[in-house]
């Protein structure tokens, strides 16, 4: 591929992308605080780098998997932030779960250098790693036309939303009904097996296609029993639902929109307060 990619951000989600990225056939210097996952990418045959900026010298199109909007800020317009390197007519891709304030500024700096810019964050971590990933994309279409073939190597579905801003409106409105949703199933499922009900026959009742409780978080059940054994604070992408809440309500109160129960939400999106109830009893 002709195309030189850059890519910032190699944790859970990341460096599967990224692998998937390499794997397909182009050219990729990663780079990463930490050393361990940067080491795997060049086994794959990525190129390593020192830091933003030098990842910006060398790409065509940078894309940025960071954790929250003070890194992406940080990577994108530090003083060794990719902005500060990237040649005229360059791209560079947010696929962080951001405020859609932060990637319209951002869009506006890059604006002012001649670089192109889109926000597309994803969700599907359970098919990260197959490039099943479904993507939000806000920006200028055929700047996602141009860059399709490199998306198209980790997610499978591709969506373009608008203007930049509307990808990580997308993506935060995805995370709060999927929050909402996953929460409420949990408390439902308690009071179930409490009054005595079995969990493995009510699951596969609530899951037939025409039930209308049927949803994302009882087909996908056994994955987020996974994610809640396995919780650690400040891991994985259950333990960001507090983050990607308060984003969702930052974003609600700029448009003056009144959000009452996703308000009441937020203040329960730590998971390792809440006990689920699964067949091995309660975690």
């Amino acid at each position: 591929m002709t195309t030189r990619v850059g890519f910032l951000g190699l944790g859970m989600m990341g460096k599967p992308m990224a692998s998937n990225v390499v794997k397909g056939g182009f050219s990729t210097t990663v780079y990463d605080v930490s050393q361990e996952p940067v080491k795997d990418l060049v086994k794959l045959g990525a190129k390593a780098s020192g830091s933003p900026e030098e990842v910006a010298k060398v790409s065509d199109v940078v894309i940025i998997m960071v954790r929250n909007d003070a890194q992406v800020e940080e990577v994108a317009l530090g003083k060794k932030g990719v902005l500060q390197a990237l040649s005229k007519g360059s791209t560079i891709i947010v696929m962080s779960t951001a405020a859609p304030s932060l990637v319209k500024k951002l869009a506006r700096e890059c604006g002012k250098k001649g670089v192109g810019f889109l926000d597309a964050p994803v969700t599907g971590v359970r098919k990260v790693a197959e490039g099943g990933l479904t993507i939000f994309v806000g920006g200028d279409e055929k700047l996602l036309e141009r860059h399709r073939p490199v998306l198209a190597k980790m997610g499978e579905n591709i969506f373009h939303m608008g203007a930049v801003g509307s990808g990580e409106i997308a993506k935060l409105v995805n995370n709060a009904i999927s929050i909402a949703t996953g929460w409420a199933t949990a408390e439902a499922l308690g009071m179930a097996v409490k009054g005595g009900a079995d969990l493995k026959k009510l699951m596969v009742a609530l899951s037939a296609t025409n039930s209308s409780a049927n949803s994302w978080s009882l087909q996908n059940w056994d994955g987020l029993m996974h994610m809640k054994k396995a919780f650690q604070p400040g891991v994985g992408a259950i333990a960001l639902a507090g983050k990607d809440m308060a984003l969702f309500l930052e974003a609600a109160k700029e448009v003056d929109q009144d959000v009452p129960i996703l308000q009441c939400v937020s203040q329960f999106s730590d998971l390792s307060k809440l006990k689920w109830p699964g067949p091995e009893g309660w975690v």
